[in-house]
């Protein structure tokens, strides 16, 4: 092997001034306020190109672009996960969606005759059913809104921290791959 396939990854010569980016890791924020706690976790995987993901409840899809270009700013490239979840903190900002409720009750009724089965609904049935409380016009503040933008950039940054950590590990392996080379040649 010669010296001239070595200076194809100048990486030693260059010293601490050389950045490497590992393209996987992880970020995770929590903030809250009165009325919501936003947890959002982001992990980002080996991509060429820079593509985001985002999973969060429907009723702050409003904010996906906003998001999106967020993420795309902070992070070059890779393939990047956000998960966001979002709990609501008071009781009180829960609105009784009552037209998706009779809905419910409604199809549940139609189901016991078709299939003929004689159970009745128990309360615990019907506090699990998805939407059955709406506080989606409380989460569309721009209180909230602001403070959801702010958690997902902090997850963002956790997320380049870790990626700039992983990527010193992996120079550093470079480093002493190079260094085995060197005394081999």
């Amino acid at each position: 092997m010669s010296l001239e396939l070595l200076n194809i990854l100048p990486l030693k010569k260059k010293g601490p001034n050389v950045m490497i980016y590992s393209m996987t890791g992880f970020g995770k924020s929590e903030k809250k306020n009165e009325n919501f706690t936003f947890n959002v976790e982001v992990k980002s995987l080996n991509n060429r190109f820079i593509e985001v993901v985002t999973k969060m409840p429907y009723y702050v899809n409003k904010f996906d672009k906003d998001i999106i270009e967020l993420a795309k700013k902070k992070c070059i490239r890779g393939k990047i996960i956000l998960n966001i979840n979002i709990v609501n903190n008071k009781s009180d900002n829960l609105i009784l969606n009552k037209d998706k409720l009779k809905s419910y009750l409604s199809l549940s009724e139609q189901i016991k005759k078709i299939s003929k089965i004689e159970s009745n609904l128990q309360l615990s049935d019907i506090i699990g059913v998805p939407d059955i409380f709406d506080d989606k016009k409380i989460i569309q503040s721009d209180k909230n809104k602001r403070l959801l933008i702010s958690t997902v950039k902090e997850a963002l940054n956790d997320l380049n921290s870790f990626r700039i950590s992983e990527g010193k590990n992996i120079l550093k392996d470079l480093n002493k791959k190079i260094t085995q080379i060197e005394s081999i040649i």
